[in-house]
């Protein structure tokens, strides 16, 4: 579905959910490989805030074995 097609936020988020993309945080730089965080969960273009040092990271890997690269660091 493209972007232009989404009437509203619930279906962007339905969306994103569908193809496994979420947006979670947590205290300290994330994992990757298929034990680090969001393996299993986070698929590719997943977002992870990390609350201490406030950088935003992407995962750019697979669902199964996730690798953070870092987008910010604001």
């Amino acid at each position: 579905m493209a972007i232009r097609f989404i009437k509203n936020i619930w279906a962007m988020w339905t969306q994103l959910a569908n193809k496994d993309v979420w947006m979670f945080a947590d205290a300290g730089a994330p994992t990757n490989g298929t034990s680090g965080t969001g393996a299993g969960f986070a698929g590719p273009g997943s977002l992870y805030f990390n609350t201490t040092t406030g950088k935003a990271y992407i995962n750019s890997n697979t669902k199964a074995s996730p690798t953070w690269g870092i987008v910010t660091s604001a």
